[in-house]
């Protein structure tokens, strides 16, 4: 059968043993069926498969900024949220995908900009989470939130976390947030360890602004996204985190459901 997808990324984790022989495996099985591997400029691929765990797939999606090019992940990580093929059984499920294409399941992303003396500074865009939090002597910050250009709260806490959806069931989950289905176009804020109860998680559309800013400098404060990228934060600083503009594209494969996937990896 004419293969619909034939250029096909492939992003190992650095220096995992474990990937480095998988890909040894994949590529020229992947060859054998007529595809060209692409191992740089992801963007041109009309798949990209990931051999790692759920960072590498992170990894994977920031380096095709938004373009339309469906991810999927061979799991070779602990938990593998994301990652949805185990290694023994990739070629069933790789196949189908370039047989017959792919369906895809769009996934929102966030971006943070940060103004420093009135001019925007820095933008990054993440899958799963923005966070603000306190770095070097264990100190809490006081965080001034401000809501679709509204003030909201001043946070004193360690930190703070903006996730989509897919990021619900990483650190934000892990510090006290809701879980969101994909699906849904919503945001989720929740504080690190808040000084006072009263800061709980609040979820929001995901057409909304959130402006933060620092009042005083009790510690330092960093910016990442998705635990990848970190950007120091100055006093004067104001960081606002939106909806990006990019979008991350899954492949969807029919046995596998998000409930299902929800149910073994966290309860």
């Amino acid at each position: 059968m004419p293969l619909k997808l034939k250029k096909i990324g492939i992003l190992l984790k650095e220096g995992h043993a474990k990937a480095e022989t998988l890909s040894q495996e994949l590529v020229p099985w992947l060859e054998s069926k007529g595809c060209e591997i692409l191992k740089e400029q992801f963007e041109k691929a009309d798949l990209l498969l990931t051999l790692g765990g759920d960072g590498t797939l992170i990894r994977g999606v920031g380096l095709l900024k938004g373009k339309k090019v469906p991810v999927l992940g061979i799991r070779l990580g602990e938990l593998g949220f994301l990652t949805q093929v185990s290694p023994d059984e990739y070629q069933g499920a790789i196949l189908p995908i370039l047989e017959k294409g792919p369906e895809i399941e769009e996934r929102i992303k966030v971006q943070a900009t940060i103004t420093r003396k009135g001019e925007a500074f820095a933008t990054i865009h993440a899958l799963n989470d923005i966070v603000l939090h306190t770095t070097g002597t264990a100190r809490i910050a006081n965080f001034k939130v401000s809501l679709n250009g509204h003030y909201f709260s001043t946070v004193k806490a360690d930190g703070l976390i903006i996730a989509t959806p897919t990021g619900s069931t990483a650190y934000s989950f892990a510090a006290g947030g809701p879980i969101i289905e994909p699906a849904h176009p919503m945001m989720v804020l929740t504080p690190i360890c808040p000084q006072t109860m009263a800061n709980r998680p609040l979820v929001m559309s995901d057409h909304s602004k959130i402006d933060v800013s620092l009042e005083g400098m009790n510690s330092e404060v960093l910016l990442t996204a998705d635990g990848q990228e970190a950007l120091p934060i100055h006093k004067e600083d104001q960081v606002t985190v939106q909806k990006s503009g990019q979008k991350a594209y899954f492949v969807k494969l029919p046995n596998v459901h998000y409930f299902d996937v929800l149910r073994k990896k966290l309860f």
